[in-house]
């Protein structure tokens, strides 16, 4: 466990690094948006054979500032168009913050903060990318005969309830998305709090083992 003192300075780091990262900065939201709508038309811009899927800017939308533009054949031969909207900040940026924040505020050299930070980058940039994989799937295969929508592609019933469990749980619920940063901060640190928790624990071994020595041979071993 980490002294009282470390423990205060890494909650104090924490929320300072990831408060001055959200705080609403026009032109750095306006640039992580863009670069998010690049990456994902480079990433889906062609979802198999059938679908075809487009990123672009949303204006005057106060809760998205993206949308993607879907093109899909159908199972029944016709091509349908729909229009999924995303908030860039909400889904990329924020979960980004809070990687970068934890892995800032944990004691460290600076050479092992530069690996963590490629690594949760690179991770926490996979698990945005499921999530938008996922809502574009649910976009395709969302059926709801009350409201006169029917899916684009026929999938099975499986697939369709497995698609709405992780859209549900990635998109819907925020929850997840500052879970995984936490998740994958854990996983990077862990093991080395764990080797140097034993490397501490070494000397006091030795100790107590020639304490031992002493008490039974009248000397510490050599």
């Amino acid at each position: 466990m980490l002294p009282l003192k470390r423990s205060v300075r890494f909650v104090v780091l924490l929320v300072a690094v990831y408060g001055l990262l959200i705080f609403p900065w026009p032109e750095l939201t306006a640039v992580y948006a863009a670069t998010y709508r690049y990456v994902c038309n480079g990433l889906f811009a062609s979802m198999g054979s059938a679908a075809e899927v487009r990123f672009e800017p949303l204006a005057g939308n106060p809760r998205f500032d993206s949308i993607a533009l879907l093109s899909c054949k159908g199972y029944d031969g016709v091509r349908s168009k729909r229009n999924v909207p995303f908030h860039t900040r909400k889904t990329g940026y924020l979960p980004t913050a809070l990687m970068i924040a934890l892995i800032l505020a944990t004691p460290q050299s600076l050479k092992t903060a530069v690996k963590r930070l490629a690594i949760g980058l690179a991770a926490i940039h996979v698990f945005i990318a499921v999530g938008v994989l996922v809502t574009l799937l649910y976009s395709l295969t969302d059926q709801r005969p009350e409201q006169n929508i029917k899916p684009v592609l026929d999938v099975s019933m499986y697939t369709s309830r497995a698609i709405f469990f992780f859209y549900r749980m990635m998109v819907i619920s925020p929850t997840l998305s500052f879970v995984a940063p936490v998740l994958i901060w854990i996983g990077l640190t862990l093991p080395d709090a764990m080797r140097a928790r034993n490397v501490s624990r070494e000397p006091s071994k030795l100790t107590a083992r020639a304490r031992r020595d002493v008490k039974r041979h009248g000397r510490a071993p050599s």
